[in-house]
């Protein structure tokens, strides 16, 4: 009925459908970080709990860039199958090769597992972020190997998606350059990236950004100005 869909903190390939997300993007960029920091080649565990069709899709797509990346899929969910320190603990003492850890949730779990685990060379993962997550992950690599990844998802895309939709509506054209995504109907956002390398740097700006749910960092949102400026054609 060409009524256009603004689908927040999801992503559809819908016809019509403008999506307000990074999760395609930041999934790619931090399974893409874990396969360079490993050489790109060696062993490489994930979880996609609850067996997301989304998140495997990105996996294996990734993967086929990564021919060298041996990956071993475990099982995961919230029930029967909960990530623990102790399974995390064990998979690492067991496979003294494996390089790195991904997982869709749970990534806590995974975190703690390694440090109190007591891992000494823990493989690279993925670490929550909030503040004082970003100090115990400093703290820990000042006594070991560790390195972690980190994304701030946005944090406004209900404010943003509504002046998304009133310019749209009110003739303003959306800047094709302005879309990205896998199928092209995604606004870009810039939004954190935090490795050991720049650690330090998000360590004091974490005080600019806003709290979410759990004390969850998120970027605050765009103005008015800031969105039509960033999305839509002069």
């Amino acid at each position: 009925k060409n009524i256009p869909v603004f689908v927040l903190n999801a992503e559809s390939d819908a016809a019509g459908a403008y999506n307000l997300s990074v999760e395609y993007d930041a999934t790619r960029t931090s399974l893409t970080w874990m396969f360079e920091e490993m050489g790109r080649d060696g062993e490489f565990a994930y979880f996609n709990v609850g067996n997301s069709d989304f998140y495997q899709s990105i996996i294996e797509e990734v993967l086929k860039e990564f021919p060298g990346i041996i990956a071993t899929s475990i099982p995961a969910d919230h029930e029967s199958y909960r990530i623990t320190e102790q399974k995390i603990t064990e998979l690492a003492r067991s496979n003294s090769n494996l390089e790195a850890i991904w997982s869709s949730d749970q990534i806590n779990d995974i975190f703690w597992g390694l440090k109190n685990g007591q891992v000494k060379e823990p493989p690279a993962i993925i670490c929550d972020p909030r503040q004082d997550m970003f100090q115990f992950w400093k703290d820990w690599t000042k006594e070991s190997t560790f390195r972690c990844i980190s994304t701030v998802r946005p944090g406004g895309t209900a404010y943003e998606g509504v002046y998304a939709a009133y310019y749209l509506l009110s003739g303003e054209k959306i800047d094709p350059a302005a879309l990205g995504g896998r199928a092209g109907n995604t606004f870009r956002y810039d939004y954190p990236v935090i490795t050991n390398d720049n650690l330090d740097e998000w360590l004091e700006k974490s005080a600019t950004l806003r709290k979410g749910e759990w004390d969850t960092l998120e970027m605050p949102p765009m103005t008015p100005e800031e969105i039509k400026e960033k999305w839509f054609l002069e």
